[in-house]
């Protein structure tokens, strides 16, 4: 499933194997609780779990329209720079070379924002989370909660314009997974499924936290695009006086 892999000093290799036997014994604690416990604390994991999938949603989405904005908004600046430049160029319009630097300046500036951010963007959606290296992989996305839980379902190919016409990578791993799925199922027991869920719960809070960081990142350069204006602006002006001095 992964092909990427941290590369790790023998002391980190070391500390990531006190790591797994501390998470170990912290499970084996859970595990201990009575039924009742387990019972109660289980209903409480699944009602986090919703609760952070939604939250992850929600910044998802205003994490798309920020980018959104910034396209459109590239869109308007780049529209913007080209007719002003026709205008200038154009014998029978006269604009003030001032004028034309200063704005030139202004949009150029906030081009470069938006396609910073644009590429941020992008970065972001690429990203590697923590909980996908294969030295996390034991304690990544749970079987039944997310489909980075079963092997047999990710060599299901998802090629769109070579879609895949043979036995192994369509029908036999989506029949395969589904067999793994109802296996769990029947055998899965109430301390399987709260070690599992806890699991869970704590990769969503994670991949809640990113979320909310990528959002923020994007954010940040809105906010640093506004500040800029002005800043675009003096400096066209500058070089306008030095060019028409």
């Amino acid at each position: 499933m992964q092909k990427h892999k941290v590369t790790l000093t023998s002391e980190e290799r070391k500390r990531l194997d006190e790591l797994k036997k501390e998470i170990s014994h912290e499970l084996d604690a859970l595990q201990s609780l009575g039924h009742d416990k387990k019972v109660q604390k289980n209903i409480d994991i699944i009602s986090m779990i919703r609760h952070y999938i939604d939250m992850s949603d929600k910044v998802e989405d205003r994490r798309v329209r920020t980018h959104t904005f910034a396209l459109q908004m590239l869109a308007i600046w780049v529209s913007a720079a080209i007719v002003l430049t026709s205008l200038y160029l154009d014998e029978n319009v006269k604009i003030n070379p001032i004028f034309f630097v200063a704005s030139l300046s202004l949009f150029i500036g906030q081009i470069l924002f938006c396609l910073y951010s644009a590429y941020i963007y992008e970065k972001q959606s690429g990203f590697r989370y923590a909980f996908l290296w294969p030295e996390a992989e034991g304690y990544g996305n749970r079987w039944k909660w997310f489909y980075y839980g079963s092997r047999s379902l990710q060599r299901i190919s998802t090629e769109t314009i070579r879609q895949s016409k043979t036995f192994d990578t369509t029908v036999e791993p989506y029949l395969e997974s589904c067999k793994e799925f109802i296996g769990k199922y029947a055998a899965e027991d109430l301390p399987d499924e709260i070690v599992n869920n806890i699991q869970q719960l704590h990769l969503l809070r994670v991949h809640n936290y990113y979320k909310n960081k990528f959002f923020l990142q994007l954010t940040e350069i809105r906010k640093w695009s506004l500040y800029a204006m002005p800043v675009s602006i003096a400096i066209g002006v500058i070089i306008g006086l030095v060019a028409g001095g």
